[in-house]
């Protein structure tokens, strides 16, 4: 796992990302792994699955919707399940569709 951590770093590196920049500065690239399966970890530089996935609507709304049957771990709930239970009025999302392919 400290691997995919690490190439994920290097990523953000290539798009700009500064490690060093104060914790909430803006950011060119930010990627985090939310869930590995089953895999429960609390490390330093990995925590999974993420604590921020139950709390976020950005995180938690389109996770409901790419793996809606897939099970969080800790929780023992789907991520449909905890998307249905969650806060939207208090955490609006709203939904942008993108036009991806050739014009």
């Amino acid at each position: 796992m400290r691997a995919v951590v690490a190439e994920l770093q290097r990523i953000e590196g290539l798009c700009g990302r500064e490690r060093h920049a104060p914790k909430w500065a803006p950011r060119s690239m930010d990627l985090d792994i939310l869930l590995f399966g089953d895999m429960v970890c609390d490390e330093p530089g990995l925590v999974l699955p993420r604590p921020d996935l139950l709390r976020r609507a950005y995180m938690l709304g389109p996770m409901a919707d790419v793996g809606g049957d897939v099970v969080h771990p800790l929780e023992r709930r789907t991520m449909s399940e905890l998307w249905e239970r969650f806060d939207r009025d208090g955490h609006p999302l709203t939904r942008i569709e993108l036009s991806l392919g050739a014009q």
